[in-house]
């Protein structure tokens, strides 16, 4: 009860608070610019509060909207009931985590020194751990940006780095090492 209709529009803080708006469409305000359309009235539905971890850096919807993941400096994986803002948090070995995306219903990817996927159904640890160089402990590894799921081949995973390196991984292979995607594409970028 309460709780949020979408579409939702979530604010992250750099206390480390969340806090989920109802947004809609006022075709009754006068927009302040006239080619703008109608205004988007947002409607408080909860906040959090805060995880004392320090800033948020990411927040991310499941595909269903019933859950929000979020993560930031305090390396916590936080989920959230849309509805309510109930949250779940999960410690990881992380300092920072610098983004959080569901992969599916079930799944969410995080990027820090690592990319990690993580089951909800099993939060005890992630179900991979992905490094950008094999062997590299995650203190010396660059930090990932980003990390995102191909749409249709669920089995490959690509991040971006603090660097500008592009890494990518397949799953079926188990982790391991990555494919420097980065320095792969300028190589073939000079030959041609």
């Amino acid at each position: 009860g309460g709780g949020v209709a979408p579409p939702v529009v979530c604010a992250a803080g750099s206390d480390g608070s969340l806090s989920c708006f109802s947004a809609a469409l006022d075709a009754a305000a006068p927009p302040s610019d006239a080619a703008a359309g109608p205004a988007l009235r947002l409607t408080p539905a909860w906040s959090d509060g805060g995880g004392g971890g320090g800033a948020l850096l990411s927040v991310d919807a499941s595909p269903d909207g019933l859950q929000l993941a979020s993560c930031g400096e305090g390396g916590l994986l936080s989920l959230h009931d849309a509805e309510g803002g109930e949250r779940l948090d999960i410690p990881t070995e992380e300092s920072c985590l610098f983004s959080a995306e569901w992969c599916s219903p079930n799944e969410v990817l995080t990027a820090g020194a690592c990319v990690s996927l993580w089951d909800k159904r099993d939060l005890r640890r992630p179900t991979s751990r992905l490094l950008p160089s094999f062997g590299t402990p995650m203190s010396c590894s660059p930090q990932l940006q980003a990390a995102s799921r191909h749409p249709q081949h669920p089995h490959r995973v690509a991040a971006g780095a603090s660097s500008g390196a592009l890494y990518g991984w397949d799953l079926r292979l188990g982790g391991g090492r990555a494919s420097d995607l980065g320095e792969r594409c300028s190589r073939d970028a000079a030959e041609m």
